[in-house]
């Protein structure tokens, strides 16, 4: 497959490899417009020509005398990609997509290293008949209260411990960090959160990245700042370009924002990054509550002109008031 090299003078392409940084709206927006082409970023290298070919000379604007300025210049080198397809349906609300990825893998090393049994447990908590909110936790049965996962080939030393029914991962380097994962039952089972365990060893917020099935767990070599580069890999798009929306709506008295994410989620096909509650007003005279929401739409290996996120949040906002029995503002 071919590829389409861009070079643009310092600073113009608008993306985080930029050195200054423009603002976004004073450059190319080089990831946006490609996007439109169905195009993603691969690659951004530094502009060498000078100093490869000795009789390299650079041309101005049209030809003109005053040449281009090369110094800092980048090459920015893009690769063909496939659209999303166009929302038409909800999507199956399942946490990891596929056998293999990475939270598959932990879960299964989790498993055999405590020799626990392991089951899928989905908890559901119905909106509506059309649609119901479900998270998904897996359960395993601890024989000791804490085990070292720097058996599991982490390089870094993490322990995994439970007191007072959580669940905590603690890592043991200089830079201490507790994280609550999971909870216990009486029972002896407990509920253990991957995406949280990955968060922190991988050092990556985005849990779409675990969704990958092309790491292998126990290979991986995690050494400090590579970490993030390891999961984010080099098949995917660098600096995807995202898109921002918002939505303000009339909330019930038994609505939860967990209910709206896990709506958002489930008709967006991976292309939401976050969702983030941004403001809420209550009315004066009626004591009505409204929740305003700032949703990040961006694909990690797919080209996503603006034009299908706006689709996208359309689709949502249109089924909207139906699923979650709210009233758009």
């Amino acid at each position: 497959m071919g590829a389409i090299l861009v070079t643009l003078c310092q600073g113009q392409g608008g993306t985080s490899a930029d050195e200054p940084q423009r603002e976004w709206c004073n450059s190319w927006q080089v990831t946006s417009k490609a996007a439109n082409s169905g195009l993603i970023l691969k690659s951004v290298n530094k502009f060498e020509a000078a100093e490869i070919f000795q009789d390299y000379l650079s041309t101005g604007f049209r030809s003109q005398n005053k040449m281009f300025r090369t110094q800092g210049s980048l090459v920015h080198k893009f690769m063909k990609s496939d659209f999303p397809p166009l929302p038409n349906t909800f999507s199956d609300p399942v946490c990891w997509p596929s056998e293999g990825c990475l939270a598959e893998q932990l879960v299964s090393i989790l498993c055999q290293c405590w020799s626990a049994r392991h089951n899928t447990n989905v908890s559901q908590q119905s909106t509506n008949d059309s649609l119901s909110s479900r998270y998904c936790s897996n359960n395993v049965t601890l024989v000791s209260d804490s085990y070292e996962l720097e058996d599991i080939y982490f390089g870094e030393s993490f322990k995994l411990s439970i007191s007072d029914s959580c669940i905590s991962l603690e890592s043991l380097s200089s830079t201490s960090q507790l994280l609550i994962v999971g909870k216990a039952a009486s029972s002896g089972d407990l509920s253990v959160s991957v995406a949280l365990i990955l968060q922190c060893l991988f050092e990556e917020k985005d849990t779409r990245y675990f969704a990958r099935k092309d790491l292998n767990l126990g290979n991986l070599v995690m050494v400090g700042e590579n970490k993030v580069d390891v999961v984010k890999g080099t098949q995917l798009s660098i600096y995807p370009p995202s898109y921002f929306f918002d939505v303000s709506f009339w909330v019930k008295e038994n609505f939860y924002t967990e209910m709206f994410t896990s709506y958002v989620y489930k008709c967006s096909n991976h292309l939401v990054r976050d969702v983030t509650l941004i403001d809420t007003y209550t009315h004066p005279q009626t004591h009505s509550v409204s929740h305003c929401y700032r949703l990040t739409y961006q694909s990690l290996d797919r080209a996503l002109p603006y034009s299908y996120a706006y689709q996208y949040y359309q689709w949502m906002r249109t089924h909207l008031p139906t699923v979650l029995g709210v009233i758009l503002r």
